[in-house]
């Protein structure tokens, strides 16, 4: 939300319509966009439904995650005209 704001995109009214405003404006791909769409519907699930989720559900769907959290951030870095961050993998 505060990179749609920031870019002067509007202000999106849920997280996932602003990963929908970010990929319209070419800050993100729309695989990202949908990714990222479903995590914030995932926060909301279980910030909602706490008492009613299987654990390991939000576990798994966390983990595999963060991969798109690092393109996230990759791709806001490049819009800002930044060096992309160096991977933290070998």
């Amino acid at each position: 939300m505060h990179a749609c704001t920031h870019e002067s995109l509007g202000v999106p009214e849920t997280p996932a319509a602003a990963f929908a405003l970010l990929e319209r404006n070419g800050v993100v791909w729309a695989a990202l966009s949908a990714r990222l769409a479903r995590a914030a519907g995932l926060r909301n699930l279980i910030m909602h439904r706490y008492g009613d989720l299987d654990a390991a559900k939000p576990a798994q769907a966390i983990a595999g995650g963060l991969g798109d959290l690092e393109e996230f951030a990759a791709a806001l870095r490049t819009r800002a005209g930044l060096a992309p961050t160096p991977s933290r993998q070998g």
